[in-house]
């Protein structure tokens, strides 16, 4: 991880207490994901756990990528994973 990420994460509440650490920990997560997905950081294969289905055992035939953006329809383009 570049120095820039490693600072996200850290802004990061993995164990959050309440609505407003979880709210806080929203803008870094986002920004970390993105720079990951443009540094083509993120190995294939963890990819794969995000956007095949047949990674997602509990997905009913969708991944996990699917449900995400069924849930989060306002997600920032940059943020999904192209799978073509």
């Amino acid at each position: 991880m570049t120095e820039r990420e490693m600072g996200l994460l850290t802004q990061i509440k993995f164990r959050h207490t309440s609505h407003d650490e979880l709210r806080a920990s929203l803008v870094p997560m986002a920004a970390l994901t993105e720079s990951l997905l443009k540094r083509e950081a993120i190995p294939e294969v963890r990819l794969l756990d995000f956007t095949d289905p047949e990674h997602n055992p509990g997905g009913r035939g969708k991944s996990r990528q699917q449900i995400f953006e069924k849930t989060a329809p306002r997600a920032k383009k940059s943020m999904l994973i192209r799978t073509s």
